[in-house]
């Protein structure tokens, strides 16, 4: 089972398009933890779980055939999205996109502040429940040598001692750059959690950095590869090209 977090960078609708073929005909997303990403013209896609954040782009949970059952979040739900899956030989899991702002309403705020805010909910909600966690936190390792002090080396510390498990440290030393914006800081702002049950499920995680990616969005995706056979989840029609 391929899982995927993307922020698709609320570009114009025929970079939408072109990501959400990439998504589904390249990459080959069971799972799709979205940020800035806005509904794709082709109808057949499968289940899809978007939360407007502007006009028609938002935070969102994709499932290529299994269904979506949303849950009510009490902690801003058009950036912390919650879907119930039921997965063959796993049973019930939730599926978490997220998006940590770095403004709202034209004024700064603090990632890292939101996403302990975020983790205060999660903790509880996931302690004791099979849970996937992707999306972009404006926060990593690595930012703690670029911005000393601002809490990311804590958050991270918190998140490595509580219930969830982070896929993409699992397989690489380093950090990889996501994020290609307005910033000249190479620093991963996207993640792939799991609960730690499903840890050892987890075959391998990695950032896709190419042509194509870069094009369509100034973040990258991270791909996590779970141990859950495709014929177990279904196989299913996805996005059938770029508008």
């Amino acid at each position: 089972m391929r899982v995927i977090t993307w922020n698709l960078g609320r570009r114009r609708r025929q970079a939408n398009e072109k990501a959400w073929a990439y998504l589904c005909n390249v990459l080959h997303a069971d799972i799709a933890l979205l940020q800035e990403a806005a509904a794709p013209g082709d109808s057949q896609i499968g289940h899809l779980a978007l939360h407007l954040l502007y006009r028609d782009w938002g935070t969102g949970v994709y499932a290529k055939t299994l269904a979506l059952r949303q849950v009510s979040v009490p902690f801003d739900p058009n950036r912390l999205v919650v879907c119930e899956v039921s997965i063959p030989a796993v049973g019930p899991v939730y599926l978490v996109s997220l998006h940590a702002p770095t403004t709202k309403a034209g004024k700064e705020v603090d990632p890292v502040k939101w996403c302990n805010q975020a983790l205060d909910y999660l903790d509880g909600l996931v302690r004791e429940h099979p849970a996937i966690v992707g999306g972009d936190l404006n926060a990593s390792r690595t930012a703690e040598q670029w911005w000393p002090g601002a809490g990311n080396g804590p958050l991270f510390d918190r998140i490595d001692a509580g219930p969830l498990f982070d896929c993409h440290h699992k397989f690489n030393c380093e950090e990889e750059q996501t994020y290609f914006g307005s910033t000249k800081v190479p620093i991963q702002d996207d993640h792939i959690f799991v609960t730690k049950p499903l840890a050892d499920l987890v075959t391998k995680c990695y950032a896709v950095d190419n042509e194509e990616t870069r094009n369509v969005s100034d973040h990258i995706p991270i791909v996590a590869d779970i141990a859950v056979a495709a014929a177990e989840i279904g196989e299913g029609e996805c996005a059938s090209g770029a508008g």
